[in-house]
């Protein structure tokens, strides 16, 4: 499968509030950076970037930018943006002079997704082809919430193979898209009733490893989960594991 991006774009609302945010970065402009994201951005940094991990509100994103560009003595930015439906790809080049003198240059690919209006997701990953080639991914994960927020079985149904295998429990497995969907309605939330958060953690072929953080409002409770994803060519899972993990003092 090819992981070519489609075409860039720059004459599209969306795409133009994102690359604005970029060019205020660059000269140094926080403020203006950071002033079109969600009151719940949720913003990921791969853990393996200096300061990188997972930030949550405009306050945590807008510490994380300035430490970044404080770093930088001269910077120059090239970002070229390609939509993918709902998500806007920034292959982000930059290069200049870190204050120690030292000349450096990088290419990363950030994700952003509107909310409402406002930047509400971005997720950073270290080479662009690593944020195309996820795309399935998070269109499946972006379905499955819907689908379990909704209760629509069809919805989930439409997320699995016929023989899909789904571990919902190390000691239980739901064995075929009919018993996947049962079971799934049988364990369901009440709409609204939790908040998750997600991020790509690592990819072996058509396996891809994520890990997740859910809080459950009305018991106030949060938990972390290790999700073991399997893909087919038409993005539907073929298999589906969870290791569940509450946190302290959740």
């Amino acid at each position: 499968m090819s992981l070519a991006p489609p075409t860039a774009v720059r004459a599209d609302p969306e795409v133009e509030v994102v690359l604005a945010a970029y060019d205020a970065f660059a000269r140094g402009d926080i403020a203006a950076a950071t002033r079109d994201l969600d009151p719940e951005i949720e913003w990921i940094e791969p853990i393996d970037f200096p300061n990188g991990g997972r930030r949550i509100g405009p306050t945590a994103v807008a510490d994380y930018l300035e430490a970044s560009r404080s770093g930088w003595k001269h910077l120059t930015s090239d970002p070229t943006a390609y939509r993918l439906g709902p998500e806007i790809v920034i292959v982000h080049r930059v290069h200049g002079i870190l204050l120690d003198g030292t000349p450096r240059e990088a290419e990363v690919a950030d994700v952003f997704r509107f909310r409402e209006g406002r930047i509400g997701r971005m997720r950073a990953y270290e080479a662009p082809e690593e944020a195309f080639a996820a795309a399935p991914l998070r269109r499946w994960i972006d379905s499955y919430l819907r689908a379990l927020e909704s209760h629509d079985p069809e919805a989930i149904a439409a997320l699995f193979t016929p023989d899909a295998v789904y571990r919902f429990r190390p000691w239980e497995a739901w064995i075929g898209r009919d018993r996947i969907v049962a079971g799934r309605l049988e364990h369901a939330d009440k709409p609204g009733a939790v908040k998750l958060h997600w991020w790509h953690v690592a990819r072996d072929g058509d396996l891809w490893i994520v890990e997740s953080r859910t809080r459950h409002k009305k018991r106030k409770r949060d938990h972390s989960s290790l999700w073991l994803i399997e893909l087919d060519d038409e993005g539907r899972a073929r298999g589906f594991s969870e290791w569940r993990q509450r946190l302290p003092g959740g």
